[in-house]
C-alpha cells in the first residue's frame, strides 16, 4: 500500500479529470473529491462505513488511479 507521505513527495499529485462529489455522512454535507489525496483523506477518516462494499470498490478505484 502507498503511504500519504509517498504521495506528496512525489513531482506531481495526480487530479481525478472530472470532480467526484461524496456524500461521506450527513445529506447536506457534500464533499468534492479532485485528487488523490482528497480521496484518501474520505476514504481513511470520512466513509461511514469502514466495511461496506461500497468503500471497498472506491479504494480500488483510488488505488487504480495511483499508478
Amino acid at each position: 500500500m502507498v503511504s500519504g507521505k509517498a504521495i506528496m513527495r512525489s513531482k506531481r499529485i495526480k487530479r481525478f479529470r472530472k470532480p467526484v462529489i461524496v456524500q461521506p455522512g450527513r445529506i447536506d454535507r457534500d464533499r468534492v473529491v479532485v485528487t488523490v489525496l482528497d480521496a484518501a483523506d474520505v476514504l481513511l477518516h470520512t466513509w461511514p462505513k469502514p466495511n461496506s462494499r461500497a468503500r471497498h470498490h472506491a479504494i480500488r478505484a483510488w488505488r487504480a488511479r495511483l499508478s
